[in-house]
C-alpha cells in the first residue's frame, strides 16, 4: 500500500482536502492536495488515513512566465472552483469541492510564492468589508480635517501614533505576511499567529 512520506528536506506549505484531480483515473474520487517546497501532491486516503493513489508533480516543472507561476483559478456558474496548473509537459486540473473561490486563489498564490520566491500575489483575495468603504472613510476624514482647519479648531496631532507598515516572511512557513508594526497577524498559509 502506498503512503506519502516527506523527504528530509521537504516541508508542507499548504494542504486542502476535498479536491478532485480531473482527467486522472481517480477523477471521481475526492482527495487532498498538498503543496510542499518540492512537490505538488494529490492523494486519496484509505480507511485508516494512509495516503494512496499518490500523484506527485515536481514544482520545478511548473511553467513560469514574466516571473509568475502559470496557475489559473477558474469558476464557472453552477460549478465548483478549479485550479489549473500548467507544467512544461502538460497541465493538471483540480476541482475544489464545497470551497470558495478564495481557497483556490490562496493555493494559486502559495504555489506562485513557492515556485518563484516572489511575495507578489497572482490573485487578490476578496476583502470581507463592503467595497469602497475604505476610500469613503479617507475622503470623509479629509473633509472633516478641512472644515476643522477652516473654523480654526486645533487638532492634537502630537498624540497621534504613526502606524508603520511592515512586510516580512512568516516564521513558520516563510510565506509573505504584512500589517502594522507590533500587530499580531494570522498567516493564511500555515494558520499561525505572530507579532510583526
Amino acid at each position: 500500500m502506498e503512503s506519502y512520506s516527506l523527504q528530509p528536506d521537504e516541508v508542507v506549505i499548504k494542504k486542502v482536502d476535498q479536491v478532485i484531480h480531473k482527467k486522472s483515473m481517480f477523477s471521481l474520487i475526492s482527495g487532498e492536495l498538498m503543496l510542499t517546497n518540492l512537490y505538488l501532491v494529490w492523494y486519496t486516503k484509505n480507511l485508516i488515513g494512509k495516503a494512496k493513489n499518490i500523484q506527485q508533480y515536481p514544482l520545478h516543472s511548473i511553467k513560469v512566465f514574466n516571473g509568475k507561476a502559470q496557475v489559473k483559478s477558474e469558476k464557472k456558474i453552477g460549478e465548483n472552483p478549479r485550479l489549473i496548473i500548467f507544467f512544461k509537459n502538460g497541465q493538471a486540473t483540480f476541482e475544489f469541492i464545497n470551497k470558495s473561490e478564495d481557497e483556490v486563489k490562496k493555493m494559486a498564490n502559495s504555489i506562485n510564492h513557492t515556485v518563484t520566491g516572489s511575495t507578489e500575489n497572482i490573485y487578490e483575495l476578496r476583502n470581507s468589508s463592503i467595497p469602497g468603504v475604505g476610500k469613503a472613510a479617507e475622503v470623509l476624514k479629509g473633509t472633516v480635517d478641512v472644515f476643522m482647519d477652516a473654523f480654526g479648531v486645533k487638532q492634537n496631532k502630537q498624540n497621534e501614533t504613526i502606524n508603520e507598515k511592515v512586510a516580512k516572511k512568516c516564521s513558520s512557513c516563510s510565506a509573505p505576511i504584512s500589517g502594522i508594526k507590533g500587530q499580531v497577524v494570522h498567516c493564511d498559509y500555515c494558520d499561525t499567529d505572530q507579532q510583526l
